[in-house]
């Protein structure tokens, strides 16, 4: 892109999308697949409905299979794309006249045979699909049409999605493991635990804007990182697990904690690879203390590897893997195999509730990446999808092409928005920070009554940091009294927190701060006492902050910033506000106005922990309810944000449409309360983050119709306007400045809307905030409703002028603060459901009308009320600040 051809505020900019080049009128043919596994018993067993990778794998090898067989499917020329399932693409109409085809077993490869067995034969059956079954993919025509976003019939972008993996995994090693991703099946390095990371290629398809007035298909591509099991003996793993420990001490409390890692895990024995089995559980006797009978008289399990198998086991000592076997009358009975006889199968997901936060922040590391270093392992991944784009005879066949040089973008730059703080108006610097130290706040809090609960040992330090705090309180407009000092004791006491949570409450204090440890324990979790003290703030609805000595001990040190940061929580926790944003050029949906509204939540699923890890009730995973977190600027100030969470079904997506209704109205009438001149704003905008655009008719046909049901119910009479935003940084569309030969972050405040964006919505952009390493990822808003007409341009000011109204820091952050909000109260909604769970045994018998926990989904709603502040004196207040 030519810099004379731009404008001041825009600059010349590189993607990882890359436009494909479509013939005119290419065809490709759609058909349904199933394998099917045939017994000797002439049984079947289906393979396609299998998510396991090991079947995805031999659907792969037996489908090559019958290609060879058919010749081509009886067509030379044809060629096909199989997404190892349900799914076959041809670049021409199969015509060998058959649907079913028997593949003996001597005709499949070695693959096959290790993993199935050398005595089965296999049934593939391959139709037309009744529905698309000639796709046209050079027709765009639904792409023109507004309602496609919510109703997209996918075809053209399946279609070009699995033939843009072919080359990768037939040529280059790769190997897919769904949803998008194709990982390297060597390892590139190793962790602990039998863990190892892979890299790998994120891509996906879609139908965007060309930047020539046209619209076309085009594929978006990053690179990552993930966590695999290492395929290896599983007595390796048992070891990499435990190292430096001798393998004869490992406790009944090591067995449960490697179960709870490896349960789910698919492995195969060594002596006979057709046979896999899921490791369940482990047996609770070591094998050399396990007989079974065995051709008339009872025999260890070490006997009987010796003398049947020839097998000497080195690990008699270790526990075994149940495995239940049905009989032929439909009876089970268990077989016990030891460690040492399995052997993990490749390219098998470490799932993220089991991902240890040392794994977690091996993966963050490799993926921290500089752009020009990022954006050239981009391109030379793309080369391995395709290389040599414009030779490739299988894409040819389809009339794909590839455009390597389609990836120039231009960057357009936001003004930044002025930040108003005390009386005083900021311009914020390149990197969007602004200095605070010397300015009031824009609405200072006084606090009557409040307690500190500290260590004695700690009261000196403590008693200094008091008064530096109210020193410097009073500079911003704080006003202070003296607080009541509490010395804890004994930290475990749990009738003791109780107590005073019930005097604090009672008494009418304002506010609790607590000083505190943030270490980490072994599990990596905070220590509970952070979560212990928002759990007793839940339950009697004090407000409270937690912080640690060491920051204490920077604030005496001088460490302003610390300090700043203090007092910034401290005012927003108490009905304060810090500061706001102006945006610029965009006064008629300013929310200091007050006819805006906006509304943000998020769905929060329980998060990865070492207590959820070894968890063992078989029920668990129903009985952990996901949180939804919802927040509104409908506090005291039109920029003062409030918001609560509330509990519903396990891993629903989707809030739940009865209580979306309630804290809706809950919000409406707490504006009514708070600024009852603004009780009926015009404008209402509906940003919901976290969800994928397969998503988007489920946010808009189930949540928005729930919003506009409660503001109904509210008030019949009460008819705005909606606007309905989804914002997401989980994507792989990655952007960058491209100058002087080199590719840079851009500066925040950069937007992409014209090129790479969606003819079918307003699609954009945005880089809000100043990424701290790696490269930069701007966040992707789609706006799926507007009723009240506004330009992109509107839209994306409104949008940025949010990222500015986080009230801790004294910047941007990369995604608008309300959503920010809403996701932090869905985490601490289940943070405080894990810390309940976890001290229910004890405090059932110290606090009256606890919910039950476990909770059932009878329970929800009473967990919510009791754990949330709606309808208690914290809903006036930004607690999670």
């Amino acid at each position: 892109m030519e810099k004379e051809n731009m404008n001041q505020n825009e600059a010349a900019g590189i993607s990882s999308i890359f436009l494909i080049d479509v013939q005119k009128d290419s065809f490709a043919y759609r058909y349904d697949v199933e394998v099917e596994l045939i017994l000797p018993n002439m049984r079947t067993k289906s393979l396609t409905k299998s998510k396991d990778d090991v079947n995805k794998k031999v659907c792969s090898h037996l489908i090559k299979t019958v290609f060879e067989l058919t010749g081509n499917f009886g067509d030379e020329e044809l060629v096909y794309a199989y997404d190892n399932r349900a799914i076959m693409f041809t670049s021409k109409p199969i015509l060998n006249g058959k649907d079913k085809i028997t593949i003996k077993n001597c005709e499949t490869s070695n693959f096959v045979r290790k993993f199935c067995g050398d005595k089965n034969n296999f049934c593939v059956t391959i139709k037309e699909t009744e529905t698309s079954h000639v796709v046209n993919l050079s027709n765009y025509d639904q792409y023109a049409q507004e309602k496609t976003l919510l109703y997209e019939e996918r075809s053209i972008r399946n279609c070009l999605e699995m033939l843009l993996s072919k080359e990768a995994v037939e040529k280059h090693g790769f190997v897919s493991t769904g949803s998008g991703f194709l990982y390297e099946e060597k390892e590139k390095k190793l962790l602990k635990n039998g863990i190892c990371l892979k890299f790998g290629i994120s891509k996906g398809v879609g139908v965007v804007k060309n930047g020539k007035g046209g619209i076309q298909p085009a594929v978006f591509v990053d690179i990552t990182h993930a966590s695999f099991f290492k395929s290896q003996n599983l007595i390796e793993s048992v070891k990499s697990m435990f190292y430096p420990k001798d393998s004869t001490t490992l406790t009944a409390d090591d067995w449960k904690e490697f179960q709870g890692l490896y349960k789910g895990v698919r492995v195969y024995v060594t002596y006979q690879e057709s046979k896999s089995i899921t490791i369940s559980k482990l047996s609770a006797l070591p094998v050399q203390k396990i007989t079974f009978p065995f051709e008339g008289k009872e025999i260890s399990i070490p006997q009987y590897y010796i003398e049947v198998k020839k097998i000497p086991l080195r690990f008699p000592h270790f526990p075994g893997v149940v495995n239940q076997i049905r009989k032929p009358d439909g009876s089970l009975f268990e077989e016990v195999l030891p460690l040492e006889v399995l052997y993990v199968i490749d390219n098998q997901h470490v799932p993220a509730q089991k991902k240890s936060p040392d794994v977690m922040d091996a993966i963050r590391q490799e993926n921290i990446i500089p752009p020009h270093a990022r954006f050239n392992l981009i391109k030379n991944s793309m080369n391995k999808l395709v290389p040599d784009s414009s030779k490739n005879e299988f894409l040819r066949k389809f009339g794909v092409r590839v455009n390597m040089q389609s990836n120039e973008v231009r960057l357009k730059y936001l003004d930044k928005p002025r930040i108003s703080m005390g009386n005083k108006l900021i311009d914020p610097e390149d990197k969007t920070n602004w200095r605070t130290a010397t300015l009031s706040y824009s609405k200072p809090t006084s606090i009557k009554k409040w307690a500190i609960l500290c260590k004695p040992e700690d009261k000196k330090d403590v008693v200094i940091f008091v008064n530096e705090i109210i020193k410097a309180g009073k500079n911003k407009g704080m006003q202070f009294n003296n607080p009541k000092i509490v010395h804890l004791n004994d930290e475990d006491d749990l009738y003791f927190w109780s107590d005073m949570f019930c005097h604090f409450a009672q008494k009418n204090f304002d506010f609790v701060l607590y000083i505190g440890e943030h270490s980490k324990n072994v599990a990596g979790d905070a220590k509970t006492n952070h979560r212990k003290i928002k759990l007793f703030e839940s339950l009697y609805k004090v407000s409270t902050e937690h912080i640690s000595m060491e920051s204490i001990q920077k604030c005496l040190a001088r460490d302003v910033s610390t300090l700043q940061n203090i007092l910034n929580k401290i005012n927003c926790k108490n009905s304060g506000l810090n500061y706001f944003p102006l945006a610029r050029g965009n006064e008629k949906y300013a929310l200091e106005k007050g006819d805006t509204l906006v509304i943000s939540y998020d769905v929060c699923h329980p998060k990865p922990s070492k207590q959820r890890m070894n968890f063992e009730d078989p029920t668990f995973n129903q009985l952990e309810p996901s949180v939804v977190g919802i927040c509104a600027n409908v506090g005291h100030d039109p920029h003062y944000f409030i918001g609560d969470h509330f509990f519903q079904k396990p891993r629903q997506e989707s809030a739940d449409s009865e209580m979306m209704i309630e804290y809706i109205k809950w919000l409406l009438k707490s504006l009514a309360k708070n600024r009852p001149k603004n009780s009926r704003p015009l404008n209402i905008f509906i940003v919901r983050d976290g969800i994928s655009q397969g998503q988007y008719e489920m946010a808009y046909n189930e949540e928005l119709q729930s919003i506009k049901k409660a503001f109904y119910e509210f008030d019949p009479k009460y008819a705005p306007k909606f606007v309905m935003i989804i914002s997401t940084k989980d994507h792989n569309k990655l952007f960058g400045e491209y100058s002087n030969g080199k590719i840079y972050n851009p500066y925040p405040g950069a937007v992409v809307d014209s090129k790479f964006v969606r003819n079918d919505c307003f699609e954009f952009y945005l880089l809000a905030h100043n990424p701290p390493q790696g490269t930069a990822r701007f966040t992707q808003y789609n706006v799926i409703l507007n009723e009240i007409n506004m330009s992109i341009d509107e839209i994306e000011d409104f949008v940025h002028a949010l990222c500015y109204e986080h009230q801790i820091i004294s910047a941007a952050v990369s995604i608008p603060a309300s959503v920010y909000l809403a996701d932090k109260l869905a985490s601490r909604g289940d943070d405080l459901y894990m810390e309940l769970k976890k001290l229910y045994n004890e405090l059932k018998d110290i606090i009256p009308d606890l919910p039950n926990v476990p909770a059932g989904q009878e329970d929800y709603k009473q967990l919510s009320n009791r754990l949330g502040c709606k309808n208690s004196r914290l809903e006036t207040t930004n607690f999670r600040a």
